[in-house]
C-alpha cells in the first residue's frame, strides 16, 4: 500500500527541518487528514527554516485549533 502524495510531501518537507524522525512522525500523525496536512505543507513551503517550536505550534493550531489567550 502506497502513501498518498500529500503524505509523502509532508514527510519530505518535515525531513528538511531540524526535527528528529520521531518528531516528524508525531507531526504526521497529528495531521493525518489531507486538508490538515496540506495546511502544514503550505506553512512549510512559505517559511524559511522554521524552528521545531514553530512547527509544533503550527501543527497544534492546525490539529486542534487556536486557543484564545487567557485574559
Amino acid at each position: 500500500m502506497n502513501a498518498p502524495d500529500w503524505k509523502k510531501e509532508l514527510i519530505s518537507l518535515l525531513s528538511e527541518t531540524e526535527l528528529t524522525r520521531d518528531e516528524i512522525l508525531s507531526v504526521a500523525i497529528a495531521l493525518h487528514r489531507e486538508e490538515k496536512a496540506r495546511e502544514m505543507i503550505a506553512f512549510l513551503q512559505n517559511r524559511k527554516d522554521p524552528s521545531a517550536d514553530e512547527i509544533y505550534q503550527k501543527a497544534g493550531e492546525i490539529a486542534f485549533g487556536k486557543e484564545p489567550c487567557a485574559p
